[in-house]
Order: C-alpha cells, then sequence, then structure tokens
C-alpha cells in the first residue's frame, strides 16, 4: 500500500530536491514523519512549501528529539521549539506568545481580504507525537515549558 511518506507527488507543491531531503529525514525523526503526513492530509502549505521541506527540516535537523508546536497554514508553517535547557524562557515567551496570537485568527491583519479568518492547525509535539491543538492550548504550553 502506498501512503504519503511512500512517494514525493503525494505532498503539496511541485516535486523539489528539498521536498525529497525532507522525505528522506521521515524515516529518521517521527517528527518530520507527522509533519508530512498532517501536510498530505491538508494538502498545505499551498504556498511558502519552503517553509515545510527546508526550514522546519533544517529546525529539526538542528533540534533533534526536541518537543515543539507546529503552526500549519496554507501559506506556510511555523515551529515554536520547547526547549527550556537551550531557550532563554523570557525570550521563548517573547517570541512565541505573540506568533500563535497573530495565527489564533484573533488578529485583524491575519485574515483574508473580505474579512473571513486564515485556516490553520495548531499541533503539539511530545515524543515525535503530534496532537492537534488550539492556540490557547499552544499558549499555555508556552507558559509551561518556560516557566
Amino acid at each position: 500500500m502506498t501512503t504519503a511518506l511512500d512517494t514525493i507527488g503525494c505532498l503539496p507543491g511541485p516535486n523539489t530536491g528539498t521536498k525529497q531531503e525532507a522525505l528522506d529525514y521521515a524515516a529518521v525523526d517521527p517528527r518530520m514523519g507527522a509533519m508530512l503526513a498532517l501536510a498530505h492530509e491538508h494538502q498545505w502549505p499551498e504556498s511558502y512549501q519552503d517553509d515545510l521541506y527546508r526550514h522546519d527540516l533544517n529546525c529539526l535537523q538542528a533540534h533533534p528529539g526536541v518537543d515543539l508546536i507546529w503552526i500549519l497554514r496554507d501559506a506556510g508553517t511555523h515551529v515554536i521549539l520547547l526547549d527550556p535547557e537551550d531557550i532563554d524562557p523570557r525570550a521563548a515567551k517573547r517570541c512565541a506568545l505573540p506568533l500563535i496570537e497573530y495565527h489564533s485568527g484573533d488578529h485583524r491583519l491575519n485574515c483574508y481580504g473580505d474579512g473571513d479568518r486564515r485556516p490553520k492547525y495548531f499541533y503539539v509535539f511530545a515524543d515525535g507525537t503530534a496532537v492537534e491543538s488550539n492556540a490557547n492550548e499552544a499558549k499555555q504550553v508556552v507558559f509551561e515549558t518556560f516557566t
């Protein structure tokens, strides 16, 4: 049986070398495997695919096994590392909380031209497993991690 992680063509965006690198890395890191499976499920990101295939990949490679919050959007992704040993707690909160708030759907600048909220998904990764979340839960995870 063929799955999303068996073939590059099932993933959003053009078939590029960076996409193949992400697919190859999924065999090593379950976080990347979960990200690619979710991208396949939602067929997102529709644009800014390099967020997933290049930037998220580089982040995961640089921080093996670190828990994180992942935001999947129609136009890109965001990774928020949850590593209190390596990241200053004040800086983490200063950066992560506004990012989560912006993508919560409540921020007036993060809407389509007609005022509709941009769709997005929040996932909390712990021990390599992704659990769907929401903005409020993601903020709580940041507070609990960096307190």
